[in-house]
């Protein structure tokens, strides 16, 4: 098997090789290879980093263009690019839904596909399409094709418009952001920690993928009519790159956390984003989520004294101004509510 030839689904499972072994000094890549690599990914692992420029940043091992181009391409688009074709690819674009720091967001139908639920469909602006645009844009949608999870905008499609500009076509999720969600429809305790749970349990397997969402807010947590939880805009994500542990051999990896891109909602953003260094890990999604689940609850008439008790500090800990403080992953920050809320519906 060539680079130029494996699909997505066999990046999903060499990408941390790939990246392990690019972090070896190339003196020692070799031998690296030979000692902890699967035989079967050896040459493919090997052909990659050939295929790779001189110095190559952190992305052209995340987006290599093989992997774009497993994504599937839709049919080119004959209307001209403005402030809102008409189409992009197969898509009729209906109205636009909003704008980010990389491009709009428009509601689309498909046209090959007349009768189809309507699609959430990004496409890189115009006047923002440079190297690093066109990177971030990528990466987004390559995160989106590889996590695949109820409580997460799916990923549908993906193509470039005839002159060129990138798109790609997500779930469509009519509804509220979760405050308003759980304001518009006077919830209580019960049901809005039932929501919040939702989106705990989505962002703990983004963690499980070494993805962290980076951007948490309640514009980014949107409530279905139908009351289900989906975390949307992976903009500014992150993959975590791996790395071997110091004296382990197998499949032995940590995971290192990533430099901060793009635009963060500064009211949401964990502290260490101001910082200079400006590294990230799941950490800053749970310091989100922690002040996600605060404003959530504030206020509730029917939070119990017991509940309110036991959600105090986990909220604290959720946004303790130290990373290493806070609770690892979304997962570990669930695991966290759902003890304290059975605990406090035990006896009184």
């Amino acid at each position: 098997m060539s680079a130029s030839s494996f699909s997505l689904a066999e990046w999903t499972r060499v990408e941390r090789w790939l990246v392990a072994a690019y972090d070896t000094p190339p003196a020692d890549r070799a031998a690296f290879l030979d000692a902890h690599c699967p035989p079967a990914y050896r040459a493919l692992i090997q052909d990659a980093i050939d295929s790779l420029p001189a110095s190559p940043s952190d992305s052209d091992l995340l987006l290599s263009v093989e992997v774009v181009r497993a994504l599937s391409d839709s049919a080119e688009s004959s209307a001209p690019l403005n402030l809102m074709p008409e189409r992009v690819g197969t898509y009729r674009l209906v109205r636009p839904l909003g704008q980010g720091g990389m491009g709009g967001v428009y509601l689309a139908e498909s046209v090959i596909r007349p009768g189809e639920p309507p699609v959430g469909l990004k496409l890189l602006r115009s006047d923002l399409f440079d190297e690093e645009a066109e990177r971030r844009f990528r990466r987004e949608r390559i995160i989106l094709a590889t996590l695949g999870h109820p409580g997460i905008a799916a990923f549908l499609d993906a193509g470039s418009s005839r002159e060129g500009w990138p798109f790609f076509a997500m779930e469509y999720v009519e509804g509220r952001h979760l405050i308003d969600h759980a304001r518009h429809l006077a919830l209580g305790a019960a049901a809005r920690l039932d929501l919040f749970e939702q989106a705990c349990a989505a962002v703990a397997h983004a963690h499980a993928q070494r993805v962290v969402h980076c951007d948490l807010k309640p514009s980014n947590v949107i409530v279905s009519d139908s009351g289900v939880v989906k975390i949307i805009d992976f903009g500014i994500a992150k993959v975590l790159r791996p790395r071997i542990a110091a004296g382990a051999g197998g499949d032995s990896f940590l995971f290192s956390n990533q430099p901060c891109e793009g635009a963060h909602t500064p009211i949401y953003s964990a502290p260490e984003v101001c910082t200079a260094d400006r590294r990230l890990g799941p950490e800053a999604d749970v310091y989100s989520l922690g002040l996600l689940g605060r404003v959530l609850l504030q206020n509730t008439s029917d939070l119990t004294s017991e509940l309110r008790r036991q959600l105090s500090p986990i909220w604290d800990r959720a946004m303790e101004n130290d990373p290493a403080a806070r609770y690892a992953t979304a997962s570990d920050l669930l695991g966290a509510l759902r003890r304290a809320r059975t605990s406090a519906s035990g006896p009184q």
